[in-house]
């Protein structure tokens, strides 16, 4: 009996704790869409607008080739292929207004919020989960964050993929590593340095905590993936410098 108490109790007690990380991830989230709102019916204007006429112009002449992408969205001298790639599909799905980009941007900011949830419930582990939702509202209200939501420009990328890239480390997600620092190397030079500097600090790290099994020939499986990783982003460096 006393059992079947206990795996009924730790049962209920389980339950209730993701019931309160599910209630803060719902707060956050709601709060991301809901303070965007507002931004909807503004604008682009000064780089913004060049960038959207850009963008207009690259998926109106777009032939659906990989070098029709490379070339046509690399824009102001820049290799912006990986952000302006996924804006491209609200400019599709809205050809002639600006509600489409905005929608795939709030997209990006829900799943890079949740991204930055997690990031906190990790390093504040055994903290509660109101003052990690606290945290996550703080980060996320940034105006680097917030601000920029409705101003097209590229910078705004490197928030989003590294975060995702920060998430997928801590938690062992290294494909969506993989595609998120792809993504950031491709969004403006400077996110090729981010992305360099990431996976050399992880590599470092890597190395020296398994400092044994290099030495003696083990192949482990982050070292790989980081290996992988960075084979990815010279071919996508190497590609945006021949694209230049």
């Amino acid at each position: 009996k006393k059992k079947i108490r206990y795996l009924l109790t730790g049962n209920r007690k389980k339950r209730a704790r993701k019931r309160k990380w599910k209630k803060g991830w719902y707060f956050l989230l709601f709060y991301t869409i809901v303070v965007r709102l507002p931004q909807f019916g503004d604008i682009p204007r000064f780089d913004g607008m060049a960038y959207y006429k850009m963008l207009a112009e690259a998926c109106q002449n777009y032939d659906f080739t990989l070098t029709g992408f490379l070339n046509g969205f690399r824009m102001a001298s820049h290799p912006t292929q990986g952000y302006m790639g996924l804006l491209a599909i609200g400019k599709f799905l809205d050809p002639t207004g600006y509600t489409g980009i905005m929608l795939v941007n709030l997209v990006l900011v829900c799943i890079t919020s949740y991204c930055v949830f997690q990031i906190c419930r990790r390093v504040m582990k055994g903290v509660s989960w109101k003052y990690v939702t606290i945290a996550a509202v703080v980060i996320t209200s940034v105006p680097s964050y917030l601000g920029t939501f409705s101003y097209l420009n590229p910078d705004t990328g490197f928030i989003y993929f590294f975060f995702m890239a920060v998430y997928s480390m801590l938690y062992s997600r290294y494909i969506l590593m993989i595609f998120s620092l792809l993504l950031l190397a491709l969004t403006k030079e400077i996110g090729m340095v981010i992305a360099a500097a990431f996976l050399t600090g992880m590599g470092l790290y890597l190395i020296w905590n398994k400092r044994k099994e290099v030495v003696n020939g083990i192949t482990k499986r982050r070292l790989f993936y980081a290996g992988f990783a960075g084979i990815l982003l010279l071919l996508g460096a190497a590609v945006a410098i021949y694209v230049v």
